[in-house]
């Protein structure tokens, strides 16, 4: 890896720093990685750092491809931001969903830009009540190791409470089990109209609130009532904005930029791998 590279790492992990409270905490949401790594990548000190370090380090920052630049005036884009923003900012919860790769990891992960206090977890079908807790906390920079569940809960609790403008953004959280949607509603209730919270999924989220209603499972209601009893969708990426998305990332020729738009299937990650394709193909980085 060059240094030119190594650099922009650095810079970038500089600001990921500053969303926190302190080094420690930041080094403790990112894993695999010390706080002397991140002091070492800071301090110019890469003679210590491994290529797989520094790689591990980009891709959990969000600079898992370089080559990639986002498109921010998505539609999609700028409607996540305003709702994040608002459940942070007043305590609301929300929950809104939409076809996979349509930009909902992407834009939760940049609502920390403005709000270190917006905590992201990406969830998980294996996971049982400790494991969701411990990444709960592991978002916040705490280390959950040792704890107890019901010591967990508190630890999240107490924490949040000191924060301004406190959110939780859970990705992918149609993944879960039951129990730990109801553990989400025990987070909530010990919260309520102190810290706001955004789930978000696929179109499954929605037919499973809806079969979960029917049957009157237990937390579904309670849970589709605190999102307002109403999941938001979110619209497919339009022709517009994905060719914008492609242009932003160096293709100008109208022909290569209708081909990677016909055969993307309006999907994000199929576009990033065109354009890398297309690229490589004529001689582009």
């Amino acid at each position: 890896m060059d240094n030119n590279t190594k650099q922009h790492i650095s810079d970038e992990l500089r600001n990921y720093v500053l969303r926190f409270d302190s080094q420690n905490k930041a080094a403790a949401t990112l894993r695999n990685i010390s706080v002397a790594n991140v002091s070492h990548m800071n301090n110019n000190k890469w003679d210590k750092i491994s290529d797989e370090l520094w790689l591990n380090v980009a891709k959990q920052i969000g600079l898992h491809n370089e080559e990639y630049i986002l498109n921010r005036e998505n539609k999609n884009f700028k409607n996540l931001q305003m709702l994040f923003a608002d459940s942070a900012t007043y305590s609301n919860c929300y929950g809104a969903y939409g076809k996979a790769s349509i930009g909902k990891t992407t834009s939760a992960l940049a609502s920390k830009e403005n709000n270190k206090n917006i905590f992201v977890v990406r969830c998980d079908e294996f996971w049982n009540r400790r494991t969701y807790l411990t990444e709960i906390l592991h978002s916040m920079g705490i280390d959950g190791g040792g704890y107890s569940v019901p010591e967990m809960m508190a630890t999240v609790v107490k924490t949040i409470l000191k924060l301004k403008n406190p959110a939780f953004i859970l990705d992918e959280f149609d993944k879960l089990s039951d129990n730990n949607w109801c553990s989400t509603i025990s987070i909530l209730n010990r919260l309520e109209n102190v810290c706001g919270l955004t789930i978000l999924g696929t179109e499954h989220l929605l037919r499973r609130f809806e079969r979960g209603l029917r049957l009157n499972k237990r937390g579904y209601a309670e849970l589709y009532s605190r999102v307002g009893a109403k999941l938001i969708p979110l619209d497919d990426n339009n022709e517009k904005d994905l060719k914008e998305t492609i242009r932003l990332n160096g293709i100008t020729d109208e022909y290569q930029i209708n081909d990677i738009y016909n055969t993307c299937e309006s999907d994000q990650r199929r576009v990033r791998k065109l354009i890398h394709v297309t690229k490589r193909k004529t001689g582009g980085k």
